[in-house]
């Protein structure tokens, strides 16, 4: 799985996957298979597939930046792409859709996403990983829901899981920032719910969603070439050093960066890409 910025990419990714569809198959679960959302969840659908319709805009401005190139060559797929993703009917066939994607526009697409690729780092990631750490995360949201801790505890846990799942799962449309963000939220509550983070580091799910907490935290550094000292720091909360995570991919689309070597700053550089978490245990 690539993880990247490139709108280009993302959209590309998006429409190989919708053109594979089925004469009879109908638009809204094309959209539904396509954004990795599971069909009865129609709000989660709506949501990402407005913020697709968004990314020919987002690609239009990258590829502007751009000397020297003819954009409306470029840009030619982008009236039959926003044609698709602006349809409203969500109950039609994809029969009678299939035809305004045609070839021409997906080379053209691809075009923009090689050109963007010049100047846009991007990040491979075990498949495999992600799919795991989704499954955990779904595992410890079904113990959770129905258990007898106090609600305080629950909401907390829950939040996060459904962060986790959220941002993992939504990787392929928005990118590595939503990852960024998510984490950024749960640092931050965690940061003013000191005494429930305490607290959940009592229940007998604390292992479980710890771990949780640091691969993910894992996934962000590689995935946005920025190192996080958090893993290292929610491991406070476990009994015992989680197992190094097997994350971090062979094969970049750019260099090879891991956050044990090339991400860390020199002590006396000055940190503006680290976000440092500080947790305290009574």
């Amino acid at each position: 799985m690539i993880i990247t910025d490139n709108a280009a990419h993302r959209l590309t990714t998006i429409l190989e996957q919708v053109r594979k569809s089925q004469d009879n198959d109908k638009l809204f679960d094309i959209w539904a298979k396509a954004l990795n959302v599971h069909n009865n969840d129609r709000s989660t659908v709506y949501r990402r597939l407005s913020y697709v319709a968004n990314l020919p805009d987002e690609i239009t401005e990258q590829i502007y930046q751009y000397e020297r190139i003819d954009k409306d060559l470029y840009l030619s797929w982008k009236n039959n792409v926003s044609k698709l993703l602006n349809y409203n009917n969500l109950d039609a066939n994809w029969s009678g859709i299939k035809n305004w994607i045609p070839n021409e526009s997906m080379t053209a697409l691809s075009f923009c996403s090689a050109k963007i690729s010049e100047t846009i780092e991007s990040k491979e990631i075990d498949d495999k990983e992600i799919y795991q750490l989704i499954l955990d995360a779904e595992k410890l949201l079904g113990e959770v829901e129905p258990s007898d801790l106090s609600y305080e505890i629950k909401f907390f846990i829950i939040e996060r899981l459904k962060g986790v799942i959220s941002a993992l799962s939504g990787c392929s449309v928005y990118g590595p920032n939503k990852f960024k963000s998510e984490f950024e939220n749960a640092i931050g509550s965690m940061a003013l719910q000191q005494h429930i983070v305490q607290m959940v580091s009592e229940t007998p799910c604390k292992r479980k969603f710890w771990d949780i907490m640091g691969r993910f935290a894992t996934v962000i550094s590689i995935a946005t070439f920025c190192f996080l000292t958090a893993p290292q720091e929610l491991n406070k909360y476990l009994d015992a050093p989680t197992a190094k995570s097997e994350i971090i991919s062979e094969k970049s689309t750019s260099k090879n960066i891991t956050p044990e070597k090339d991400n860390i700053p020199d002590k006396d550089e000055k940190q503006d890409e680290v976000i440092d978490v500080e947790f305290t245990k009574n």
